[in-house]
C-alpha cells in the first residue's frame, strides 16, 4: 500500500480523516504549514493516532487546531506523547473539548520541557483547580515559552487561580492570559494584583464574567498605576460599579498612551537591560531570525515548485496543440477521401442507370421482333396452304 503524499494543509486534513490506517507523508516541497484545521471534524481515535505520528516525525507543522471535537483525556494521549518530542509546533488549540483536569495535567506535564509552543488554547474544557495548578507549574518551567494562554469558560476557582497568580510572579514570557467565565472571586483578584506588581510581560489580561466584586476590582485598578505594561484589562460582567470600570478604562488609556510614546522615542544608549531581560530579548531575536529564514526558504521552494509546474503546463499545452493540429489534418484527409468516395459512388450510380435503361430498351425491342416473326410465319403458312390447294386442283 503506497504512502499518501500531501502538499497542502487541506490535503493533509482530508488524508488524516479518511485514511487513518495509511502512511501519510508531506511532500518535500512543503516547508511550512501554519494551520492544521480539524475544527468540528468528529475526530476518531484512529485519526488521533495518525496525527500523533505526523507530530512526532514532521518538522513543518507549526499550528494545530482541534477545537470542538469533544476529545477526552484518553483520546488525546497519543498527541500528548508526540508533543514531548516535537520541536516545531508553536500554536495548539484544544478549545471546546472535554479534557477535564486529567487531560490538562497530562498535557501540561508533556509540555514542561517544550521550548517552542507559544500559543495554547484550553478554553471550555471543564478544567477545575487541579488542572489550573498543573498549568501554573507549566508557567513556572524555565523551558516554557508560552506567550498566550486561553483558559476561558472553565470551572477554575480561587485555589487554582491563586496558583496561576503565583506563577506570574516568576514567568517572563506570557503576554496574554484569558481567565474569563470562570469562578474567580476577590481573593484571586487581589493575588493577581500582587503578582502584576512584579510581572512586566503580561499586557493583555481577561477576567470578564467572574465573581469579582469591589475589593478585587479596586486592587487591580491600583496596580495599573505601577504596572504600565498592562494595556488591556477586561473586568466586564463582574460585580463592580460603572465608575470602577470607567476608572480602569481611563488608566488603561494612560498606559496605552505611555506605551505608544515609548515606542516612538529614539533609542537611548543609556538604557541598560537586566541579564534576564537581555536573555529574553536575545531568544526573541533568535526565534524571529529563524522564522524569517524559514519563510524565506519556503518562498524559495514554493517559487521553484510553481516554476516547475508552469513548465509542465507549458509542455502539456504544446503537446496538446500538436495533437490538435494532427487531429485537424487527419479529419481534413478523411473528409477529402469521403468526398472522393461520394463522387465515385455517384458516377457508379449513373452507369448503373444507363445500363438499366439499355437493358429495358433491348427487352422491349426483342418482344416486338418476336411478334413480327410470328405474323410472317402465319402469313407464309396461309399462302403455302392456298398454293398447295390451288396446285391440287
Amino acid at each position: 500500500m503506497e504512502d499518501i503524499v500531501c502538499t497542502t494543509s487541506e490535503e493533509l486534513v482530508y488524508a488524516v480523516q479518511n485514511f487513518p490506517g495509511r502512511s501519510i507523508e508531506l511532500s518535500p516541497l512543503v516547508t511550512h504549514i501554519e494551520l492544521f484545521d480539524l475544527i468540528k471534524k468528529e475526530v476518531r481515535p484512529e485519526v488521533m493516532k495518525t496525527l500523533a505520528r505526523l507530530v512526532r516525525t514532521n518538522t513543518v507543522l507549526y499550528s494545530i487546531d482541534l477545537s470542538a471535537n469533544d476529545l477526552t483525556a484518553e483520546e488525546i494521549e497519543p498527541l500528548v506523547g508526540a508533543l514531548k518530542e516535537n520541536k516545531t509546533i508553536n500554536n495548539l488549540s484544544l478549545y471546546g473539548n472535554n479534557l477535564g483536569d486529567k487531560g490538562v495535567v497530562g498535557l501540561a506535564s508533556a509540555l514542561t520541557m517544550n521550548t517552542t509552543l507559544q500559543d495554547l488554547n484550553l478554553g471550555k474544557n471543564n478544567i477545575g483547580d487541579v488542572g489550573a495548578e498543573a498549568v501554573a507549574q507549566l508557567l513556572k518551567s524555565p523551558c516554557n515559552r508560552l506567550t498566550s494562554l486561553d483558559l476561558r469558560t472553565n470551572l477554575i476557582k480561587d485555589v487554582g487561580a491563586i496558583q496561576i497568580a503565583e506563577a506570574l510572579k516568576i514567568n517572563s514570557t506570557l503576554s496574554k492570559l484569558d481567565l474569563g467565565v470562570n469562578l474567580v472571586t476577590d481573593e484571586s483578584a487581589i493575588k493577581f494584583a500582587e503578582a502584576l506588581q512584579e510581572n512586566r510581560t503580561l499586557s493583555n489580561f481577561f477576567l470578564y464574567s467572574n465573581k469579582i466584586a469591589n475589593e478585587g476590582i479596586d486592587a487591580l485598578h491600583k496596580v495599573l498605576r505601577v504596572n504600565k505594561r498592562l494595556l488591556q484589562l477586561n473586568l466586564s460582567g463582574n460585580k463592580g460599579t460603572i465608575k470602577q470600570i470607567q476608572d480602569i478604562q481611563n488608566s488603561l488609556e494612560d498606559n496605552q498612551g505611555s506605551f505608544l510614546e515609548a515606542q516612538n522615542e529614539p533609542e537611548d544608549d543609556s538604557i541598560v537591560m537586566t541579564k534576564e531581560q537581555y536573555r529574553q530579548w536575545e531568544l526573541q531575536m533568535k526565534a524571529y531570525g529563524e522564522q524569517v529564514e524559514r519563510e524565506k526558504q519556503q518562498l524559495r521552494e514554493e517559487t521553484a515548485y510553481w516554476e516547475h509546474k508552469c513548465g509542465e503546463v507549458t509542455q502539456a499545452q504544446n503537446v496538446s496543440e500538436n495533437t490538435e493540429r494532427q487531429l485537424r489534418e487527419e479529419i481534413a484527409s478523411w473528409e477529402h477521401k469521403y468526398l472522393e468516395a461520394t463522387k465515385a459512388l455517384q458516377a457508379t450510380n449513373t452507369k448503373v442507370a444507363i445500363l438499366e435503361a439499355r437493358l429495358e430498351e433491348r427487352s422491349r425491342t426483342g418482344s416486338q421482333l418476336d411478334l413480327v416473326t410470328l405474323v410472317l410465319a402465319a402469313a407464309g403458312g396461309i399462302a403455302l396452304y392456298y398454293w398447295f390447294k390451288k396446285d391440287s386442283q
